[in-house]
């Protein structure tokens, strides 16, 4: 018996006993037989079929093409059309309805297989190809974010650097026990952990190396669950158990903060409607030989290998999956959302990063109790990274240094964030006034600091001027587009750093001693 199944909508009982009969010889199984235009939309929902034959000339209430209309509003079944004669007009009408095939009556068994296997390698066909071009939209989707990512990561980069610089002069203004320092201090951290998204989005649309250091994940857990309490409905109750405080793994933070968001948002959504417990848990996991980590009915952790492993646990009480649809989560562009609620791209991304971290993710689920996702990464020794914190110690010099950027509140945010640390700064906003003033006297200047992305000339085209005029002038190029053969070529052109946008003091502060350093050693040899 062929896996096929095939709905009859015929008015004439004798004909569709027929039909049945030669189909049964044929080897498919007909599901249900309509005797009339309501009976067959009834039957059509209830059954699915894979076929619908339908005589063109049904009955009074509807004929064969109403029906075959009513249908296609919540199915795309292939319709093949029964008819022993039609005039032009009702041929025209069948048309709009797109059927697949039509069978002359009175019909053979040799036809009527032709025309119903001929309908299902076409329907087939159209499925694959309406798959693959929904599958290169969301391709083309993703590229353009990519390159729209890229374009607007300038400006947004610059913005982002007037935020974190002035809050971080703030900062440094305040005492320690005023009042508002801890609201600008999360206005500071929410500042920086923009930063490290941008870089993410830029990192996703060029496939670049991602930053792994140890890291204590607990610590990304706790802040983004933090930042969910405030955004959740009240209806939702969000419970911490995190029994590994302490472990380290090797992660980029950016990223594993995406899979804990991305995971806590889905739980979210699948308690909306009624609410319900979120909760979230962290504990040392050692896996041994052929022990399998996640509870009966998990999925893929086949290539979870024995060893120490953090399992971050996140689980709901929402409306839970069944197998088909566990089956098919980590699909990209797979989505139980409505549309414009999720590109079914979030799970696909978070189970990319989890396995490029060395580990593995599981879920189980029952239908009305809910999910529960645990990814297990491996758990190492050591040290955690340091974080940098706005009050640390930043060593300053005494130098005067060229700063070009055309933006003038970038300009004059360096010279105050810079002169704090004992630096005479020059600021300029237009390349060609920098390159006249660098001209004249080029060794009043210690230090060229110059934004990539400028009028006139960018900034390799003038550090390549200021290096014609002295060839030894330590240049730090700054930008805000994650452009790796940009770097290159910077370097490559002799400019002795490249610091991404959006600055902090550190950061900078760190590149320009280096540099002036690395320049006196040079000289002292």
């Amino acid at each position: 018996m062929k896996n096929e199944k095939i709905l009859i909508i015929e008015n004439e009982s004798i004909i569709a006993k027929d039909l049945e009969i030669c189909l049964e010889h044929l080897g498919w199984d007909a599901v249900e037989i309509a005797y009339s235009g309501r009976e067959a939309v009834k039957q059509a929902n209830i059954w699915q079929p894979d076929v619908v034959l339908i005589d063109i000339k049904l009955g009074k209430d509807m004929d064969g093409i109403d029906v075959a209309r009513k249908i296609s509003t919540f199915s795309d079944v292939p319709v093949i059309y029964l008819t022993a004669y039609a005039d032009n007009e009702t041929l025209e009408r069948a048309k709009t309805t797109q059927p697949y095939g039509y069978i002359i009556k009175p019909f053979d068994e040799r036809s009527l297989q032709a025309t119903i296997e001929m309908a299902l390698h076409k329907y087939r066909s159209d499925k694959r190809m309406k798959h693959l071009e929904n599958q290169l939209r969301q391709t083309q989707k993703m590229e353009a974010l990519g390159t729209l990512a890229g374009g607007i990561a300038h400006d947004f980069n610059n913005l982002l650097t007037v935020i974190l610089g002035y809050t971080e002069l703030s900062l440094r203004r305040l005492p320690e026990h005023n009042e508002a320092r801890r609201s600008i201090e999360h206005v500071f951290t929410a500042g920086k952990r923009a930063k490290e998204l941008v870089e993410q989005i830029l990192s996703f649309s060029r496939q670049s190396e991602e930053k792994k250091h140890p890291l204590q994940i607990s610590l990304i857990v706790n802040e983004v669950l933090s930042l969910l309490r405030s955004s959740l409905p009240p209806s939702i109750e969000i419970r911490n158990g995190l029994k590994a405080g302490s472990s380290l793994v090797k992660a980029d933070p950016s990223q594993i903060h995406q899979v804990m968001m991305n995971l806590c948002t889905n739980a979210a959504h699948a308690m909306q409607e009624k609410g319900g417990i979120l909760a979230v848990s962290l504990e040392n996991i050692d896996v041994g030989s052929g022990v399998n980590p996640g509870p009966p009915g998990s999925h893929i952790h086949d290539n979870l290998k024995p060893g120490a492993y953090v399992c971050l646990s996140v689980s709901d009480t929402g409306h839970g999956m069944n197998n088909d649809v566990i089956a098919r989560i980590f699909e990209p562009y797979f989505t139980t959302k409505n549309p414009g609620e999720g590109t079914g791209m979030g799970l696909p991304v978070v189970q990319g990063i989890v396995e490029s971290h060395g580990g593995t993710i599981n879920v189980h689920s029952t239908p009305g109790q809910g999910s529960n996702f645990r990814v297990f990464l491996p758990r190492i020794n050591g040290a955690a990274h340091p974080q940098s914190t706005p009050s640390e110690l930043i060593c300053g010099g005494s130098e005067r240094i060229l700063f070009i950027d055309n933006e003038s509140v970038l300009v004059e945010l360096a010279r105050e964030l810079l002169e704090q640390l004992g630096y005479t700064i020059v600021g300029k906003t237009d390349s060609l006034n920098a390159l006249e003033d660098f001209s004249d006297n080029p060794h009043q200047f210690d230090m060229v600091i110059t934004d990539l992305t400028m009028p006139y000339l960018n900034g390799i085209q003038l550090a390549r001027k200021f290096m014609e005029i002295r060839p030894d002038i330590p240049i730090i190029l700054c930008t805000g587009f994650s452009n790796t053969t940009a770097a290159q070529e910077a370097l490559k052109a002799g400019i002795k750093d490249v610091v991404m946008k959006p600055i902090v003091l550190e950061t900078i502060a760190h590149a320009i001693r280096n540099s002036l350093d690395r320049k006196e050693e040079g000289r002292s040899r």
